[in-house]
């Protein structure tokens, strides 16, 4: 399976699709004894799920068994390909409530994040003061009550995956990069320039996979489509 130069494959999958056995199969050692520290079961069963589909997956476009791939982990712990398929895709995930989102591409670095927005029980205004531009924090405070989280959870995962994308973390540019000048366009891809690198081209697009989550991928480099793939088949 092969992917064009300028084109992005957005997978999703749902952790309750699929049965943990099999798929703990193809976990390397260090990931299945990841997936034991977990105390809560449907947090481990999350973990094998989405790890062993993005390598199920990976095994597709590389035409390797799941469980011989080999994956290399960044200063953040972004997961890449490592050992003799290093550099040969570029890769990134999230999950939320179940659902995992994985993002592929050829030659670019690639972010992705997805964020439920149902039965929010913490502060938002708190976190966008601590985390969000001055001018993130005006679109906030001018928006209609109705529309404050919805707001909010478009900057936060633009944020997100801007970051991952870079390999960074939270703590090292996420207030520093405004989102509030990039148009509010739902799964339409828009190009916008990273105070946070000097490579100055960079594309996004926010979109939502399921009523009441906020995602958004974000990637170096221009690009022309998005093909979304809503079944993983194993």
């Amino acid at each position: 399976m092969l992917i064009p130069a300028d084109t992005l494959h957005i997978w999703q999958s749902k952790a309750s699709a699929f049965e943990t056995d099999k798929l703990r199969y193809y976990l390397s050692p260090n990931e299945v004894a990841r997936s034991n520290r977990f105390h809560r079961k449907s947090d481990c069963e999350n973990f094998i799920v989405s790890r062993g589909v993005l390598r199920a997956i990976l095994g597709q476009y590389l035409n390797r068994s799941p469980e011989k791939i080999e994956f290399a982990y960044g200063p953040n712990g972004k997961p890449m390909l490592g050992g003799e398929l290093a550099g040969q895709l570029q890769f990134n995930l999230s999950h939320s409530q179940g659902i995992t989102l994985y993002v592929f591409g050829m030659h670019h670095p690639v972010g992705i994040d997805l964020e439920f927005m149902g039965s929010v029980t913490t502060d938002l205004s708190q976190i966008a003061n601590r985390f969000f531009s001055r001018a993130e924090l005006e679109q906030l405070e001018s928006a209609e009550k109705s529309n404050y989280s919805t707001l909010f959870f478009t900057y936060w995962t633009r944020k997100e995956a801007h970051l991952k994308a870079l390999g960074l973390g939270i703590a090292e540019g996420l207030s520093q990069f405004d989102t509030a000048m990039i148009p509010h366009t739902q799964s339409k891809v828009v190009e916008f320039c990273s105070p946070l690198e000097n490579v100055s081209e960079w594309s996004l697009m926010d979109f939502s996979p399921e009523a009441g989550f906020a995602a958004a991928l974000v990637t170096q480099g221009a690009i022309q489509q998005v093909e979304m793939i809503q079944d993983v088949l194993l």
